[in-house]
């Protein structure tokens, strides 16, 4: 509450509290809108390093449990720079990134602010900026044809239409609007391998949550209800009966 409040922000939705836990048909309603939430939010902020729920906001609520080196040198002040984040986005560096639960916040946000032990990190279509101003990467300097950013990692930016030249998911399909009537099948079928490769990565407290975890993006690759049979395509699903 104390980082939205000087965010300057007047409400939060926090999935544990306004999604009923105990309420199955609730929380299957909820679910299938999480792209919906995501993608509306005008900021998404993850605490990217902490295990549990408890874990706090490294540098507001809890301490951090790394400090940036300073010394003054000939009336010159040097700092031992703070990790980039796309050194910190891989493999098992940050919780965030193993968790099934937070693949579609980061997916589908369009602005995060990232907390980690370290310090935190702004994310948004233009770039990532941090309080270690010397490892800043913004695309804005570059011509429209070249704003490119990879995101860590990510088996997204190797797909067709990669998060290299849309950032995120949500960019690329433009809210399902006349760019994503563009796509062709193996654009799209990309998109949506590309996704199933990172998630599968991921860990999952309970096995049924497999699928309600990454509705929100298979919906936003395709709003048909009818697109998709267990999570596959209908089309691999034809393959899968025979």
């Amino acid at each position: 509450m104390v980082a939205v409040d000087r965010l300057g922000y007047r409400y939060l939705w926090v999935d544990s509290l306004c999604i009923v836990q105990d309420d199955d048909a609730d929380m299957h309603s909820q679910l299938l809108r999480m792209d919906a939430i995501y993608i509306n939010a005008s900021l998404s902020i993850a605490a990217a390093s902490g295990g549990h729920a408890d874990y706090g906001l490294p540098g507001m609520s809890v301490p951090r449990k790394f400090e940036q080196q300073r010394e003054r040198a000939q009336g010159l002040e040097l700092a031992v720079p703070l990790p980039r984040f796309d050194e910190l986005n891989v493999g098992d560096r940050l919780k965030w990134n193993t968790r099934a639960w937070t693949f579609q916040e980061k997916v589908l946000s369009r602005r995060l602010l990232i907390f980690t032990d370290q310090q935190i990190y702004f994310r948004c279509s233009n770039g990532v900026w941090s309080e270690d101003t010397a490892t800043e990467t913004t695309r804005l300097s570059k011509p429209d044809g070249r704003r490119f950013f990879r995101w860590g990692g990510d088996t997204l930016r190797h797909s067709y239409y990669s998060t290299d030249n849309a950032y995120t998911l949500v960019d690329f399909l433009n809210f399902g609007s006349h760019r994503l009537s563009r796509v062709d099948g193996r654009a799209s079928f990309a998109n949506y391998a590309a996704v199933v490769e990172e998630y599968t990565q991921r860990t999952l407290t309970k096995e049924q949550d497999a699928l309600p975890a990454i509705a929100g993006v298979l919906h936003l690759l395709d709003p048909d209800p009818s697109a998709y049979v267990a999570g596959l395509p209908r089309c691999l699903a034809a393959l899968v009966s025979k």
